[in-house]
């Protein structure tokens, strides 16, 4: 999807509904120069999944503050910089996907923590989660996709050729068995 949009640049209607933008700072820690690099546009953010596998964790943890080492200030030659991040563009839909996956395909094993309701924070905004794609295997070339949506507070779940009402991603003590939750998607 990423990549079609470029394409059409502009003209994707994807772009109009789904686009976001972080926008860095770079401070050395040494002089305090700043460097800011252009807005990072995308239409999926890619996050890291943390060792308490809770979704809102994954989105704090994204947009938290890093140290980046082996960067040269121009300045004064200092090798550290501070880096912070801040979502500029808020799209009307935020796709998450999380990195379930280590580099060799096989799925990392952690389920997840319920989420507290099903609204999180990004940055400042309030996104509802109106949809859940699931994955269920071991690895990423071996396993079955199940979505999940909620419209009118009735959850349903699509595996294949079965539709099963009122049945939601989660349970009371996290995901549901043997699946992992791999793509929310979030509206403002």
């Amino acid at each position: 999807l990423q990549g079609m949009c470029r394409a059409y640049a502009t003209q994707c209607p994807a772009s109009d509904v789904m686009e976001y933008a972080i926008q860095a700072e770079m401070r050395c820690t040494g002089c305090g120069a700043t460097r800011n690099p252009v807005p990072e546009h995308e239409l999926i953010a890619k996050l890291a999944v943390p060792n308490s596998y809770c979704l809102q964790t994954a989105i704090d943890l994204w947009l938290a503050p890093e140290i980046l080492h082996d960067v040269a200030c121009p300045t004064c030659q200092s090798q550290t910089f501070g880096k912070t991040k801040q979502l500029v563009l808020a799209p009307s839909v935020f796709i998450l996907q999380l990195k379930i996956f280590n580099s060799n395909g096989t799925k990392k094993v952690q389920p997840l923590r319920r989420n507290a309701g099903s609204t999180v924070k990004v940055g400042i905004h309030d996104y509802h989660i109106f949809a859940v794609v699931t994955h269920a295997g071991a690895s990423l070339m071996n396993g079955h996709y199940m979505s999940y949506t909620e419209k009118n507070a009735v959850w349903v779940c699509f595996d294949d050729d079965n539709v099963m009402r009122n049945k939601h991603w989660q349970t009371d003590d996290g995901q549901q068995e043997n699946e992992t939750p791999y793509i929310f998607f979030l509206r403002r």
